[in-house]
């Protein structure tokens, strides 16, 4: 996961989980809507909120607690149980960026 700050955090970016490939990019403006929180552990591990649930082919719907992945019950792809481990994580990265080039563009929240 990558937060992007320009002063403040502005977006979470991070590969999909659930192996579509698509780069999943979270508003964390508190001008937008819909907009996420992450907080950052001791040991740099991203806990997100709300859920993120994908919109496109891959249905995967899950949190992000402590820098893994916790699928929902709900989650799309029956076909794939490898890719719903809970041993998937993500790292933080925290980069200060140009927001002119990130589309605005996110995924639904729950």
């Amino acid at each position: 996961m990558i937060v992007v700050r320009d002063g403040v955090d502005k977006w979470a970016c991070f590969l999909c989980p659930g192996g579509c490939g698509e780069v999943l990019k979270l508003s964390l403006s508190r001008n937008r809507r819909p907009r996420w929180k992450v907080n950052i552990d001791w040991l740099a591990r991203p806990t997100a909120a709300p859920s993120v649930r994908q919109l496109n082919e891959c249905r995967c719907h899950f949190w992000i607690r402590k820098g893994r992945v916790e699928w929902c019950r709900d989650s799309g792809r029956k076909a794939q149980p490898m890719k719903r481990s809970h041993s998937h994580s993500l790292q933080l990265v925290v980069a200060t960026a140009q927001l002119k080039g990130i589309p605005s563009r996110s995924t639904s929240d729950t």
